[in-house]
């Protein structure tokens, strides 16, 4: 978890190793949640925004990026 300089939470990540895996949350300078993004397999697959009032207001899905060894 990341606070702000005034002791408000900034953000929370779950992670594995180095790399966000799970949810991670950003919140605004109120506390409020702003963001919300869920990775798997260190790669993000759904995003979310929420209002002021804590309402989601917009999904985005991503698909997933194809790594070439070459």
């Amino acid at each position: 978890m990341k606070y702000r300089i005034s002791g408000i939470l900034k953000s929370e990540m779950e992670h594995s190793g180095d790399f966000p895996d799970g949810i991670t949350k950003t919140y605004d300078l109120n506390g409020a949640l702003e963001h919300e993004y869920t990775y798997s397999k260190k790669q993000l697959i759904l995003g979310g925004n929420f209002d002021r009032q804590g309402n989601l207001i917009r999904t985005q899905e991503f698909k997933p990026q194809m790594f070439s060894p070459y």
